[in-house]
């Protein structure tokens, strides 16, 4: 988990280990936005009010 953390925000292992509190990556990985995808697997936008209604009507 270190190396993804580490390549997504382009940090160095030192500075991860050393240099931010691991309670603020966990906090940054929580409210990382994830891609909702539908019943045939395409993406959903969730910009997209129209289509985030269909998406949820749909469950």
């Amino acid at each position: 988990m270190e190396a993804a953390v580490c390549a997504h925000f382009h940090w160095t292992r030192e500075y991860l280990l050393w240099g931010v509190s691991w309670q603020n990556v966990q906090m940054m990985l929580i409210d990382m936005p994830t891609p909702v995808y539908d019943e045939d697997d395409s993406y959903v936008d969730g910009d997209d009010p129209e289509a985030l209604a269909a998406y949820i009507n749909m469950l």
